[in-house]
C-alpha cells in the first residue's frame, strides 16, 4: 500500500477525471484528479507522488468518475493546496454552461471549448502545478454561444496546468490540462 493511504476525509466525496501517469517525467507514478463542492461551485485539484516506479503497463485507470474510498466522503483532512485561489463570492454566474480542454494530454496546442448561456466579461488564466500564474488574457465582453479558444502550449514544460476561466470576475471553471512531449 502507498504511504499516506487510505486518505482520511470528511463530507461528501466525488473524484473526477482521475489520472495515473508520470506527470513530471521523473520516473515515479503520480496520481491526479479533481473534485468539487456542489453547493459552492468550488473546485479542488489533487496531485500525489506515489513514491513508486512508474510502469506504463500497470497505469490503466478506465474509470472516469468514482468515489476514492467508496465511502461517500469528500474533503481530505490537511490536504495541501497548490495556491489556486479565486475571488469566490458565494454566488455563481448563471451565464456559464460548460468548458473542457482537448486534446488532453496535449503536445503543442490545446483547444478550450466553452459554452455561454449569456454575455459576460471573459478572462482566461493558466496556472502551473505550483500555483504560479503562467499566462493571463482578458477577452472582454463575450456574447452567448459556443466558442473554441486555441491555445499554444509551445514553451510550456511537460506537466499539469490548470486553465481557469472567469466570467464577470467570478471563477467559473478550473480545467486540468496535461502537457507532454
Amino acid at each position: 500500500m502507498m504511504e499516506g493511504w487510505p486518505i482520511e476525509v470528511d463530507g461528501t466525496s466525488f473524484f473526477i477525471n482521475p489520472m495515473v501517469m508520470d506527470i513530471n517525467g521523473d520516473g515515479a507514478l503520480n496520481l491526479n484528479g479533481g473534485g468539487y463542492v456542489d453547493a459552492s461551485s468550488e473546485s479542488w485539484i489533487y496531485l500525489w507522488d506515489a513514491g513508486v516506479a512508474y510502469n506504463e503497463e500497470l497505469a490503466v485507470l478506465p474509470v472516469l468518475q468514482y468515489n476514492v474510498r467508496h465511502t461517500g466522503v469528500y474533503g481530505e483532512k490537511g490536504n495541501p493546496t497548490v495556491g489556486i485561489e479565486g475571488d469566490y463570492k458565494g454566488d455563481y454566474n448563471t451565464n456559464y454552461i460548460s468548458a473542457f480542454c482537448y486534446p488532453n494530454p496535449c503536445k503543442s496546442q490545446a483547444n478550450i471549448s466553452l459554452e455561454l448561456n449569456g454575455p459576460g466579461n471573459l478572462s482566461l488564466s493558466i496556472i502551473d502545478i505550483k500555483g504560479s500564474l503562467i499566462y493571463n488574457i482578458s477577452y472582454g465582453m463575450a456574447q452567448s454561444g459556443k466558442f473554441q479558444i486555441p491555445m499554444s502550449t509551445t514553451g510550456f514544460d511537460a506537466g499539469v496546468y490548470f486553465v481557469q476561466l472567469s466570467l464577470d470576475g467570478l471563477i467559473v471553471s478550473n480545467l486540468k490540462l496535461v502537457v507532454e512531449y
